[in-house]
C-alpha cells in the first residue's frame, strides 16, 4: 500500500509464492534453501523415498532458527528505486492459513504429537532492503521534477510492474467451464493450476499440503515417485477473452501445455529466465501448471489484453477422467497485468 492506494494484493500468497518459485531453476531454489531452512521437501535428497522423521528434522523444541526470504511482488521487483520520501510503502503479509501449513502432518506413525508440534511463532521479523542515497545535487533535481518550478509545471515518475490478482473457483462438474470478468488494460498472462482434496497424493505424502500440490489427473492413484504417463488422463483447456482464443487451438496434452508454460514464464520473467526446477514425473502429478500468454507482442512491457470494453475470461477444461480421484474440483488462476505506479507531488496513482 502507498498513501492507502493498494499496489498489490495478492490473496492466497503462498500458492501463489510457491508456483512462481517452482517455475524458478532448481539452482535459484537451492539459493533459497540456504537463506530459508537448510533444505526443502521436494528437493533431491528426498525425492522419491520413503518420508522418515530422520529427513525432515525441522527445528527442536525451545529452538530457534533465523531465516528470510525474498517476497513475490511485481513492485519490489521491477529496476526502479522507488522514491520513498514520495512513495512511503506498507507492506502487509499474511504467511499462512493455518499452522499447520507449515509443518509435517501427523499421522501418528511417522510423524506423532511426541516429536511433532503445530505450536510455533516468528518473533523479531525485520524487513532488509537496499537503499540508494542520492547526492544534494540529483536530490534537488529529481525533487524539483516532481513538485515544478516557477518555468515548468510539476512532472511524475512512472514505475512499471507486474501486477498478480488470484481467482479461486470450486469445481463441481467434469467439464469445467469458469466464466468471470476483471476490467484491466493490459493482461499479459494467466496461470492455472487445479487441485483435487480427494487425491491419494494429498493422503500419502505428509508433506503435501494445498498451497504446495498442483494437481494433475494422472495422479489419482501413485505418488510422483512411481507414476507414469496415460495417455486416456490428458487434460485439454484453452482460454478465451471475448471471441478471442488463446492459443487459436486448445491444449490438449502435457507436453503442449509444458511448452505453452515455458513461453509464458520467459515472456513474464523476460530476461531474468532460466529454466524451471519440475521433473517430468513431478509434471504429471503435482507440478501440472498451465500458463498462456495473452500480450499482443512478445517480451514487451504494456502490450497486454485489455478488457474494459467488458469482454469475459472464460476458462474452458475438459479432464480426461471420470471419477472423483481423476477431475479436479478446485481451479486457481493468477492474472498478471502490466501496470503503472504514478508517482508526484500529489500522491500516487495505479493504472492497470
Amino acid at each position: 500500500m502507498c498513501q492507502g492506494k493498494v499496489i498489490e494484493d495478492i490473496d492466497s500468497y503462498n500458492r501463489t509464492h510457491e508456483m512462481f518459485n517452482i517455475m524458478t531453476s532448481k539452482q535459484n531454489r537451492e539459493n533459497d534453501d540456504i537463506t530459508g531452512f537448510g533444505y526443502r521437501y521436494d528437493d533431491e535428497s528426498r525425492y522419491g523415498v520413503t518420508i522418515t522423521e530422520a529427513l525432515y528434522s525441522g527445528i527442536s523444541a525451545s529452538s530457534y532458527r533465523i531465516v528470510s526470504f525474498k517476497p513475490l511482488s511485481g513492485l519490489l521487483n521491477q529496476e526502479k528505486w522507488i522514491p520513498l520520501r514520495f512513495c512511503p510503502l506498507v507492506i502487509e503479509l499474511e504467511l499462512v492459513n493455518s499452522a499447520t501449513d507449515a509443518v509435517m502432518s501427523l499421522d501418528g506413525t511417522t510423524f506423532t504429537a511426541t516429536d511433532t508440534s503445530i505450536t510455533w511463532n516468528i518473533t523479531n521479523p525485520e524487513l532488509k532492503c537496499d537503499l540508494c542515497v542520492l547526492d544534494n545535487w540529483a536530490d534537488n533535481h529529481f525533487t524539483e521534477h516532481l513538485l515544478g518550478t516557477d518555468k515548468r509545471k510539476p512532472g511524475v515518475f512512472p514505475i512499471n510492474y507486474k501486477k498478480f490478482i488470484t481467482q479461486y473457483q470450486t469445481i463441481t462438474s467434469w467439464n469445467i467451464d469458469v466464466n468471470f470478468a476483471r476490467a484491466v488494460s493490459r493482461l499479459s498472462a494467466i496461470f492455472c493450476s487445479f487441485n483435487n482434496i480427494n487425491a491419494t497424493f494429498l493422503n500419502n505424502n505428509l508433506f503435501a499440503k494445498d498451497f504446495n500440490t498442483f494437481y494433475h489427473p494422472m495422479n489419482a492413484n501413485l505418488d510422483s515417485s512411481t507414476v507414469s504417463y496415460d495417455p486416456t488422463l490428458e487434460v485439454e483447456i484453452d482460454l478465451s477473452i471475448g471471441s478471442k482464443r488463446f492459443p487459436e487451438y486448445r491444449i490438449t496434452s502435457v507436453a503442449e501445455a509444458y511448452t505453452q508454460l515455458e513461453k509464458t514464464i520467459k515472456d513474464v520473467y523476460l530476461d531474468d529466465y532460466k529454466s524451471m526446477s519440475i521433473r517430468p514425473k513431478e509434471w504429471i502429478t503435482n507440478r501440472f501448471i498451465i500458463g498462456i500468454n495473452t500480450s499482443k507482442y512478445w517480451y514487451s512491457f504494456g502490450s497486454g489484453y485489455s478488457t474494459r470494453n467488458g469482454d469475459l475470461i472464460r476458462v474452458s477444461c475438459k479432464p480426461g477422467g471420470s471419477g472423483d480421484l481423476t477431475v479436479p474440483n478446485e481451479l486457481h488462476m493468477v492474472l498478471v497485468l502490466d501496470n503503472v505506479l504514478e508517482i508526484s507531488s500529489a500522491g500516487c496513482s495505479v493504472y492497470e
